[in-house]
């Protein structure tokens, strides 16, 4: 289920709940285990922990080697920071302390390569009892279809498939199920761990390089496929059959490499930290330096969707159906307005514009992002997995002044029938039904234009078109979807129906020279957004006056209240 959900978001929306179904089978597997010996002593404890050991370790810390050399050889240096702290939760067997954070989330892992905190829960699996794992992975694919696709909120599902999974177990011991006892089901439990590990890495890798979607799933079904395979019967299956002094040394030893390798990560980190490169002195000449600078200046100012800067502080007020470091608020502002910059991933990235630029109103400024979701209407759930935050009630919470709406739009760019009045559209109307609720409790509203797309991984696409010495002009408009014709189309006529809105338009200032936008300057090969089609800092150079004026603009329309 969790494979299915990481490949095919759109059709598995709810997949993740297999991790919890893991859950259930592992502690009834784990308590059986335990209780068939009449006599709970050391040594009872010491063989359980030594068979788990031996079911675990040694094949999930050759993945992690295998995820470390990726990192050093596969990958660009930006995916080094992201993993860097997950890697060494991951090391140390700590992922699972809720403390730890964003790795728990392994719904939205985004870049990160290293291995989500919850891999333990398919571990508690014991060798001596391959016929009652055959049959719980038959109540597994037997109840799955019945929760995959059910569209209700996150902690309920979470309760029904944990008791429907308890009853099933408790129910079906009596009985037989030879259907999900033949060779396919078998298989398939027999690579499921390997499986399981392997699969994300693979996916992450996949998305780096490919250009074209088919491919994409092809390459990763096909690739995450021969690994599982080749693990298990070269590996997984020959180690289990060594003795006990040989697989803790295999352990000890697959550990300290890890450790090792996690050790040269930290190195590659640290030299990119050192690193001082003067912005002003780009070499137009030099294309392959230029896409190294952009790499730097991207991971220097650390545009992730989940990163706020040093400005605007957690704020656990706001902290409800989100991850807490997605709300923020800044009350160092010298004016007398409360500012809310709401959106998805871009309220983040572009939030620091906005505080810089409007300071001197401030009184309290405030980002509350909704990484995937756009504010004005509702996005697929392969981009927003908490579709049920409730925007209304932070608005009413918040009781902000000025409000910047800034999403990167993912639904509001469908297609809709141009022929037709626009009021027709739902979209529309969802647009202008969150406008008058803005304007009903603000008193002014920013709402950002849209932008065509860059194609996923371009900032990588880019790099590797230029490595060689080849200027990025000559991959003319290969780095961009138009397809952002109908979601500007409905946000114009937003800007003509509302009463206290404006628009902001990035479009015009990231042009080139040949008034072609192409997310990258033709003239020095730097690129202006980053893999996750954020702006990255030449990006936000950009636009920076935009929001001075901006600010001016609005100094000027109080003056005169």
């Amino acid at each position: 289920m969790v494979v299915l959900y990481h490949f095919f978001p759109t059709y598995f929306p709810n997949g993740y709940i297999g991790v919890d179904a893991f859950f259930v089978i592992s502690g009834f597997l784990i308590a059986m285990i335990l209780t068939r010996d009449e006599k709970m002593n050391a040594s009872v404890l010491l063989t359980f922990y030594y068979r788990r050991i031996k079911r675990i370790m040694p094949l999930y810390y050759l993945v992690i080697i295998g995820i470390q050399l990726t990192l050093l050889s596969l990958l660009p240096s930006t995916y080094l920071k992201i993993n860097q702290e997950s890697c060494w939760r991951s090391i140390a067997l700590i992922s699972n302390i809720k403390q730890q954070g964003i790795d728990q989330e392994y719904e939205k892992m985004g870049n990160s390569i290293t291995p989500p905190g919850n891999y333990e829960c398919v571990k508690e699996e014991d060798e001596e009892e391959m016929d009652n794992r055959v049959q719980h992975y038959g109540y597994l694919f037997a109840a799955a279809p019945g929760f995959i696709w059910i569209p209700c909120p996150k902690h309920w599902l979470r309760i029904a498939t944990t008791v429907s999974f308890a009853a099933l177990i408790h129910f079906g011991s009596s009985y037989q199920v030879v259907t999900f006892s033949n060779r396919f089901v078998v298989y398939v439990g027999d690579i499921s761990y390997a499986l399981y590990l392997i699969h994300w890495p693979v996916y992450v890798v996949v998305n780096s390089y490919s250009w074209n979607p088919l491919t994409d799933y092809l390459a990763m079904i096909t690739i995450s496929l021969i690994l599982a395979n080749a693990i298990h019967y070269l590996f997984e299956r020959q180690y289990q059959q060594w003795s006990r002094n040989s697989i803790s040394a295999v352990v000890i030893i697959l550990m300290a490499t890890s450790m090792a390798l996690f050790h040269k990560l930290t190195i590659s980190m640290d030299y990119m930290k050192e690193q001082k490169f003067d912005l002003a002195n780009i070499n137009i000449n030099d294309s392959a330096w230029n896409m190294t600078l952009t790499r730097y200046a991207t991971e220097s100012v650390n545009i992730r969707d989940w990163q706020i800067g040093n400005f605007c502080q957690e704020d656990l007020k706001f902290r409800e159906g989100l991850h807490r470091r997605r709300c923020c608020s800044a009350t160092n502002g010298t004016g007398t307005y409360r500012i809310l910059v709401i959106g998805n991933s871009f309220a983040c990235n572009q939030g620091d514009l906005v505080y810089n630029a409007f300071r001197k109103y401030v009184s309290r400024f405030m980002i509350v992002a909704h990484a995937g979701c756009e504010f004005m209407t509702g996005t697929d759930s392969s981009y927003c997995l908490r579709g049920d935050f409730n925007h209304t009630a932070v608005l009413q919470r918040t009781k902000p002044d000025i409000v910047f709406v800034m999403s990167r739009y993912f639904a509001a760019k469908a297609w809709f029938n141009t022929t037709r009045p626009i009021s027709e559209d739902g979209i529309f109307q969802d647009f202008m039904i969150n406008m008058n609720e803005l304007e009903r409790i603000t008193n002014k509203v920013y709402l950002l234009q849209a932008l065509p797309s860059c194609v996923k991984g371009c900032e990588y696409k880019a790099f590797m078109f230029t490595k060689n010495g080849r200027p990025l002009r000559d991959i003319k408009d290969g780095l961009i979807e138009r397809d952002e014709f109908y979601a500007r189309q409905r946000i114009l006529e937003v800007g003509k129906r509302c009463s206290k809105c404006e628009i902001i338009d990035y479009y015009p200032l990231l042009l080139d020279e040949n008034e072609d936008y192409l997310c990258y300057d033709s003239r020095t090969n730097i690129m202006l957004f980053d893999d996750s089609n954020h702006l990255n800092i030449f990006g936000k150079e950009r636009i920076r006056n935009m929001f001075d004026h901006l600010s001016e603009k609005f100094g000027k329309e109080i003056s005169h209240i």
